[in-house]
């Protein structure tokens, strides 16, 4: 409270407030096993390993391989963020496909579909 968005400060109590994001998004297995048996399904050997969160200041993207996995993640985050007196916006919030994209700090991210004639599928990212 008190500090200006866009101020040069914004950006580091953002960093110091999503500080353990990550951390907590490791699930404790015991905690959640019933959630996980999909999970664990899909990726047997370590579900966590393809769970992936990518962070900026207070923009952050988190990656799944299955909506499962994801949606479990969301309930994580917005756990760790009410401790902390925030909440995840609905408006700029979604859950999407890595082949529909999303808008990123300024970049449309998307995989493109494979192919078999040409090349391998590719992921781009183009500045918007």
């Amino acid at each position: 409270m008190g500090t200006p968005q866009g101020g040069v400060i914004s950006p580091i109590l953002c960093n110091v407030v999503l500080n353990g994001l990550e951390k907590a998004m490791k699930v404790d297995k015991k905690r959640f096993n019933t959630k996980l048996e999909f999970v664990t399904k899909i990726n047997r050997k370590h579900p966590d390993n393809k769970v992936h969160l990518i962070r900026y200041a207070d923009d952050f993207v988190i990656l799944a391989p299955h909506k499962t996995a994801l949606k479990l993640r969301i309930e994580i985050a917005q756990k760790f963020l009410k401790s902390r007196g925030l909440e995840l916006s609905k408006e700029k919030s979604k859950i999407v496909t890595i082949f529909q994209g999303f808008d990123y700090l300024g970049f449309n991210l998307r995989k493109h579909k494979h192919n078999p004639y040409k090349q391998k599928a590719k992921t781009t990212s183009k500045q918007i």
